[in-house]
C-alpha cells in the first residue's frame, strides 16, 4: 500500500494534504486531498473535534482546499491505495536536445496512461560539488517520475509503459544520467533529487492547457538552453487524468482543470532577486495564451502571487463555515480570503 505522497520527502504531511497535494501517483488517484477522510482539528471554542463523512462533513468539505482560518489541525486520517511496485527515476540530457525532448514529451503525455506521472525541467544547476560535473556545465533537461503498478501482475506492464516514454528520448541522445530503475514506493520521493535541507527559493507557478507547438517554442524562447535563464529550474508538471476530474467525495478543492502545472525557481544566492522575478514575468507574459487562470495552490510561493484554485461561489461558501465555527475571528488572521488569494 502506499499514500499519495509529494514528490519532495520533507514536506510538511498535513499542510500539503490540505492544500491539494499533487503526487506522482495522481493522474490515477486523484489529488491528495481527496483520500482525505477524516480531520482532527481544535477549533476556535476550545473543542477537539474527529470530522469525517458523518461528523460535521461541512467543515471537513472546507478544510480540504479552503485555506486556513478554520483551526488548528491536529491529525489526519487517510485512504492508501495498492502498490506493488513503480519504475521510477530521473534521466538528464544535455541542453542542446531541449526542443525534439520537449516535442516527444508533450506528444507520449497527451495520451499517457494514467499509471504514470512526470515531470520535465529546463534545469541551470549550480556549481556544487554534490551534483556531477557533466549536470552543471550548462543547460541540462531532467524528465523525472513514476510508474504505478497496483499489483504484482502489473509490473511487466509499469516496465513497458517507463519504456514507452523514455525510448523515444533516449533515442533523440544518450541521456548524461539516468537513474529509471523497478523499485519500491519509497524511491518515488527521490525521484524529483529535492535538496535534503531548506533553499531558499523566487519563483512563479500557472496551471497552462495543451502546450503542443507554439506553446513549446513560447516556453523555450523565455527559459531554454539559449535563453540565458537564471532559474535553476523551469517545470513542466504533467497532470491530467485523475487530477483533473471533479471527485464526489473530495473537498471544495477536488481536482485542477488544467494540463500541465508549471513551476518556475529561481535561487537569490546565484542571481539577484529582481533578475528572477523579471524572468518569471517574462515565462508568464510567454505562456498567458494557454493560461487557465487556475493554479495549485501548493505550487503557488507566496501570497502576493497570482491565485484562483477556487471561484467566488467556493470561497463565498468556505466563509460561512469559517464564520460559523469562528464567529469571532480568533484565526481569521491565518486566512486568505477573496476570489485570487485564497490559499
Amino acid at each position: 500500500l502506499a499514500a499519495a505522497h509529494g514528490t519532495s520527502p520533507t514536506v510538511g504531511a498535513v499542510g500539503y494534504l490540505l492544500r491539494g497535494g499533487v503526487s506522482l501517483y495522481g493522474r490515477r488517484t486523484g489529488i491528495a486531498a481527496n483520500g482525505v477522510t477524516a480531520v482532527e482539528v481544535v477549533t476556535a471554542d476550545g473543542e477537539v473535534r474527529r470530522v469525517d463523512a458523518g461528523h460535521e462533513p461541512e467543515l471537513l468539505w472546507a478544510l480540504r482546499g479552503g485555506g486556513g482560518g478554520l483551526g488548528v489541525v491536529t491529525g489526519v486520517e487517510l485512504e492508501l491505495f495498492p502498490a506493488a511496485g513503480v519504475v521510477t527515476g530521473a534521466a538528464f540530457w544535455a541542453g542542446r536536445h531541449a526542443e525534439r525532448l520537449l516535442e516527444r514529451w508533450l506528444d507520449w503525455a497527451a495520451d499517457a496512461p494514467r499509471e504514470v506521472s512526470t515531470s520535465l525541467r529546463v534545469m541551470n544547476l549550480p556549481p556544487v560539488p554534490e551534483i556531477p560535473v557533466e549536470l552543471r556545465s550548462g543547460p541540462v533537461v531532467c524528465v523525472a517520475g513514476a510508474v504505478l503498478a497496483p499489483a504484482e501482475g502489473d509490473l511487466a506492464t509499469a516496465g513497458r509503459r517507463a519504456d514507452d516514454l523514455l525510448g523515444p528520448l533516449r533515442a533523440v541522445a544518450a541521456p548524461l544520467e539516468d537513474s529509471w530503475a523497478p523499485g519500491a514506493t519509497p524511491a518515488v520521493a527521490q525521484a524529483h533529487q529535492d535538496p535534503p535541507g531548506p533553499v531558499e527559493v523566487l519563483g512563479d507557478h500557472l496551471l497552462v492547457g495543451d502546450l503542443r507547438g507554439k506553446g513549446a517554442e513560447a516556453l523555450l524562447h523565455v527559459v531554454g538552453p539559449e535563453s540565458s535563464s537564471p532559474l535553476v529550474a523551469a517545470e513542466l508538471r504533467q497532470l491530467g487524468g485523475a487530477l483533473a476530474e471533479p471527485d464526489p467525495r473530495g473537498g471544495v478543492l477536488d481536482h485542477l482543470p488544467a494540463a500541465y502545472a508549471v513551476m518556475a525557481a529561481g535561487l537569490p544566492g546565484l542571481h539577484p532577486a529582481p533578475v528572477i522575478r523579471e524572468r518569471c514575468a517574462r515565462l508568464r507574459a510567454a505562456l498567458a495564451p494557454w493560461d487557465t487562470g487556475r493554479t495549485a495552490p501548493g505550487f503557488v510561493e507566496s501570497p502576493d502571487q497570482p491565485q484562483g484554485h477556487l471561484d467566488a461561489a467556493d470561497i463565498a461558501a468556505v466563509d460561512r463555515v469559517r464564520l460559523a465555527y469562528d464567529p469571532d475571528g480568533l484565526f481569521r488572521p491565518d486566512a486568505m480570503t477573496g476570489t485570487s488569494d485564497l490559499l
